[in-house]
């Protein structure tokens, strides 16, 4: 129905843009309408003169209803088909090439598009960087099954991208402009990615993304490692360096290469074909205030708590005495099967 929609109302802007040829038009089919019921004595109703009109104008000439024997009405029919023809083929040609040009399909698909970005919940936002990581991080998304919306403003390096990677949501426009982040669904969006090359984008578009929809998750990307400092203070979740990372990875591929080797295996996911991965598993009001020894981990013996994170805090490595909060983030590591049922426990 949606289609259907946008071919009316495209049909509605040709109208208008050729109105002047429109209305000449329908003057030629009112006077050949009233000329024919004169030369033939409106021996017939208005309804078969302005088909006469018609036929004359569109050159279909099939079932003539006025038999034109006199030199007034050739006259006439003459000059009808010289202004009729020419108006009703200019209109046909344009109206022809208005709804097949390729532009116009192109509209009509990002037309498609935003309706269908509107209806997104619990998607991504990816904001610029396309020569970068973005490629690593829509991979993951559509791995991990979550949708997502592309946003550039460079229209072909966007076209070039959706070329290389295949079709997505995607906006050409500025993700530091609120439209732009509302015209991506952000209220109902769950996850930002700020992943342009200079700092200072990834900067504002977290906190125009922060001022639209306060609890969505943020992760910024900071070519400057003091840039993170910044993105923590406006309320960035995570902002991460991947110059800083990747110095550290080539320094422990040489000091500690069996630690830098396992961290390539984990990223490539190559453990995880294994059964052994790492999660994240949130404490619900069921175990506010119990201790982390209270869970049943005996039953679970391959699940390792590494860290807890409270809030903006990070505590690696707690202790089991230490009591739980709703919605304290337990990091764990071990087996995909028993990190499952983990989960299924906090929320039985």
């Amino acid at each position: 129905m949606d289609g259907w929609r946008y071919v009316i109302e495209d049909i509605l802007v040709f109208l208008k843009k050729e109105m002047n040829a429109i209305l000449m038009l329908l003057f030629v089919f009112v006077v050949g309408t009233i000329g024919y019921g004169k030369i033939d004595g409106w021996q017939h109703s208005p309804i078969d003169y302005l088909y006469m009109t018609f036929i004359t104008v569109s050159t279909i000439g099939y079932g003539e209803i006025v038999h034109i024997d006199t030199v007034e009405g050739r006259i006439f029919t003459i000059v009808i088909s010289i202004l009729g023809i020419g108006l009703f083929g200019y209109i046909f040609s344009k109206l022809t090439a208005y709804l097949f040009d390729r532009e116009l399909h192109e509209k009509w698909k990002r037309r498609k598009m935003i309706e269908n970005i509107k209806n997104l919940k619990d998607h991504a936002i990816v904001c610029e960087g396309f020569q970068g990581y973005t490629p690593y991080v829509i991979d993951e998304l559509r791995k991990s099954k979550i949708p997502f919306v592309v946003i550039g403003e460079n229209e072909k390096a966007v076209e070039k991208f959706i070329s290389r990677f295949g079709e997505m949501y995607h906006l050409v426009d500025s993700c530091i402009e609120d439209e732009a982040l509302l015209r991506a669904n952000i209220r109902k969006a769950k996850y930002l990615f700020a992943l342009s090359h200079d700092d200072n984008i990834n900067l504002l578009a977290s906190v125009s993304a922060k001022f639209l929809k306060p609890e969505i998750k943020i992760v910024a990307r900071c070519k400057n490692h003091e840039f993170i400092r910044k993105c923590k203070h406006i309320g960035v979740d995570f902002a991460i360096s991947p110059e800083y990372l990747g110095g550290k990875l080539l320094a422990y591929e040489a000091i500690r290469p069996t630690v830098a080797h396992f961290l390539e295996d984990m990223f490539e996911k190559k453990i995880i074909h294994e059964g052994i991965g790492f999660d994240e598993v949130i404490v619900t009001s069921k175990w506010h205030g119990k201790r982390l020894l209270d869970l049943p981990l005996r039953n679970l013996s391959q699940v390792l708590i590494i860290a807890l994170k409270r809030k903006k805090e990070t505590l690696y490595n707690p202790k089991r005495e230490m009591k739980m909060q709703e919605n304290d983030i337990l990091i764990v590591s071990g087996s995909l099967e028993e990190i499952r049922k983990l989960k299924e426990l906090m929320t039985s």
